[in-house]
């Protein structure tokens, strides 16, 4: 009895943060997934601006399904020079991830950990 009592604690913190670092895991795959649906949507759209509203609205698409939202302030599109056809396009996006242990600690303990996705690709328009 006196074991159980000693490695329960020890158990839980294990179970709890290998659940937690799946679902982090979780939202930086499905907000890297957006990431590259924004992306391609930035390579074929005409008249590309930088933090460009239809591949914002792309980003958000996907990641509505998975119940995360990046705000228009964590959202950029960076390319160099004059866009043409061939040139580099960065699509990157932060979002955070709050643990769900958090909502049982005090709110001076509570923690968001940042997560970002970046994609590489080619103009094609």
């Amino acid at each position: 009895m006196v074991e159980a009592a000693l490695l329960l604690p020890i158990m839980l913190t294990i179970l709890i943060g290998t659940f937690e670092a799946g679902r982090a895991w979780l939202d930086y795959n499905m907000l890297t997934h957006a990431v590259r649906e924004a992306s391609r949507m930035a390579a074929v759209t005409p008249v590309l601006k930088v933090k460009d509203m239809r591949v914002f609205d792309k980003l958000n698409e996907v990641l509505t399904d998975a119940n995360i939202q990046v705000d228009y302030g964590d959202f950029m599109v960076v390319y160099s020079g004059n866009l043409r056809t061939g040139s580099i396009i960065r699509v990157w996006a932060v979002t955070n991830f709050e643990p769900v242990v958090t909502g049982l600690l005090p709110d001076s303990w509570a923690i968001a950990i940042p997560l970002r996705a970046e994609i590489v690709t080619r103009y094609e328009v």
